[in-house]
């Protein structure tokens, strides 16, 4: 994982700063698996956008307003990968992600 290109460390508050920077500017952000406590989401303050929760857990999947995905992490990520078959980031923003990860190591 660490080795993605797209990798940018963990979200929070003890979290990277390039994380945190990139998700205070997302639309969406992904989260798989997370409790999404009061450290992950700086309660409720590090995330502006549509927080989308993909989990087995209910009580996990509605914190902070997220957008409910009931899903194990596997067979969630596999059908959310499929339906966004041929998308790629385009190359400012991966410049800017690149950027962010760069200023924070």
């Amino acid at each position: 994982v660490e080795a993605h290109p797209m990798y940018v460390g963990s979200l929070g508050v003890t979290g990277a700063s390039a994380a945190n920077n990139l998700a205070a500017k997302a639309d969406v952000v992904l989260s798989v698996g997370s409790r999404l406590q009061d450290f992950t989401t700086g309660s409720n303050s590090l995330i502006s956008g549509q927080v989308v929760a993909l989990n087995v857990q209910p009580h996990d999947l509605v914190k902070h307003g997220a957008m409910p995905l009931m899903a194990d992490a596997l067979n969630g990520i596999e059908a959310l990968a499929a339906g966004m078959a041929g998308y790629r980031t385009d190359d400012a923003y991966q410049s800017e992600i690149a950027g962010e990860w760069q200023g924070w190591t």
